[in-house]
Formats: C-alpha cells, sequence, structure tokens
C-alpha cells in the first residue's frame, strides 16, 4: 500500500481489482478496515480506494467493483470518520470523503442512491454528522483540514 498512487491510471486500478488480483474484498475487509484497525493501516487503505476511485472518474468497471465490495459503507463501518481529529486522523478522514466524492459523482444513474445511503448511514451517527455537508460541495473545491477540523 505505500504505493498507492500506482493507482492513478485507470488500467492499473481496474487490474488491482480484477482476477488474478481482485484486491477490492481484501481491501474492504474486516481485517483492514475496522473500528479497532490502526489509524497507519487505515491510511493506507483508504487512500488506495480513493486513488483507484479517482483513477478514472465515472469509470463502469472501477465503480462496480467498488459497489459490489461496499466500499463506502466499510469506510463509514471502520469509524474513521467518527474520530476526533489529530494530524494523522484529519488526513485519512479527508481521503475517506475524498473517496466518497469521486464515488458518489459519478455520472451513473444510481449514484443518487448511493449517495442517500452513504449520507444517511452518516447522518444517523453523531459524530459524523457534518459528512454530507463536504460531500456536497463542488467536486473541484478542495476541503482543508483546517476546515475539517472546525466542523467537529
Amino acid at each position: 500500500m505505500q504505493r498507492s498512487s500506482y493507482a492513478r491510471s485507470e488500467s492499473t486500478s481496474v487490474a488491482l481489482l480484477s482476477p488474478p488480483y481482485s484486491l477490492g474484498p481484501v481491501l474492504v475487509s474486516n481485517r483492514l478496515l475496522s473500528p479497532s484497525s490502526d489509524i497507519k493501516m487505515k491510511h493506507g487503505v483508504i487512500g488506495l480506494l480513493k486513488h483507484i476511485a479517482q483513477s478514472k472518474s465515472g469509470s463502469p468497471a472501477i465503480n462496480s467493483i467498488l459497489d459490489e465490495v461496499n466500499a463506502l459503507q466499510r469506510v463509514a463501518e471502520c469509524q474513521i470518520l467518527e474520530e476526533r481529529p489529530d494530524p494523522m486522523t484529519s488526513i485519512v478522514q479527508l481521503s475517506a470523503i475524498g473517496l466518497a466524492k469521486h464515488l458518489c459523482s459519478s455520472s451513473r444513474t444510481d449514484m443518487p442512491l448511493l449517495h442517500s445511503r452513504f449520507t444517511d448511514f452518516l447522518c444517523s451517527r453523531p459524530r459524523a454528522r457534518h459528512v454530507p455537508t463536504f460531500l456536497r460541495r463542488n467536486h473541484d473545491w478542495p476541503i482543508t483540514n483546517s476546515e475539517f477540523d472546525k466542523a467537529h
């Protein structure tokens, strides 16, 4: 996961998610993404997922695989968005929000439903209620660490 930036091309991202590697289920497994996972593990996994999702926004192959493994749901369930931010946690939280923005802003017709399910789940979590506000922002408008910290 040290080389997650390699996943910035669509062909590499599709290769990582397809046989023989099929990393989608592994990346979102309880072993790697759980509330008790080390913050460095969450950083690597969520960062790689974000790079894969942004390699080509709207790629049917990438989006369908990430949908099949419930990537957004698993990221939300690992509770990274509910943790109080410190410098490292804030970085991972911003990556998680970036992943959600890339997947929810896709041109696919079922993305509004995915976005709705994800935001409903987050809104039901007291410490993650601020996240949907960030997701509604323009895709090209970055979220800064200081802005995210103020929301907590």
